[in-house]
């Protein structure tokens, strides 16, 4: 991995967690850092790209935790848990060439980082290093359920438009060869 590459991928990432902070426009339920390192780990299909999700998830997972209530680590360790789980479990299940395979497959990556989040939340509490609780009422399941929903939509059509980009990009090359 290039240094500019990474310069330009942190740069990226904090823009994205200035907005995720920042914008009312978001919903809360939706975690961008997260959608970009499920974006490029469905992008890596098993490439050397892997640093670059590792990348994602430890400098997002730590801006993360540093403008959360929640106790320092939490999402560092969900984000790094996920994709080590999605990579070497998930990856291999799905054909991600398909739009309908890419939103099952982000549903299971939201679902399996959103129990993450609970069970490392649970164990901070139990060990207390957090006062936080997470209380089961209705409207846990209900922005649990947003949550899950949401965040895989905006995975497959996030997806969609950097699929759409790649092959906008290889029909330019196309018109490359034509001599006006």
């Amino acid at each position: 991995m290039s240094i500019l590459k990474s310069i330009c991928l942190i740069f990226f990432i904090l823009i994205l967690a200035a907005l995720e902070f920042s914008s009312p426009l978001i919903p809360a339920e939706v975690s961008l850092i997260f959608i970009l390192t499920i974006l490029f780990l469905i992008k890596s299909g098993k490439d050397k790209i892997i640093k670059h999700i590792l990348l994602i998830s430890i400098c997002g997972g730590i801006l993360l935790d540093v403008y959360s209530i929640f106790s320092p680590g939490l999402f560092i360790l969900s984000l790094i848990l996920t994709i080590y789980f999605c990579y070497k479990f998930l990856l291999c299940k799905f054909d991600l060439n398909k739009s309908l395979s890419i939103f099952v497959f982000g549903l299971a990556a939201v679902l399996v980082y959103q129990v993450f989040i609970l069970l490392i939340s649970q164990f901070f509490y139990l060990i207390n290093l957090s006062d936080l609780r997470i209380s089961f009422d209705k409207f846990y399941w209900f922005a649990l359920f947003q949550s899950i929903i949401l965040n895989a939509l905006l995975i497959t059509a996030f997806s969609f438009v950097v699929r759409l980009c790649k092959n906008w990009k290889s029909d330019c090359r196309f018109l490359d060869n034509f001599t006006f």
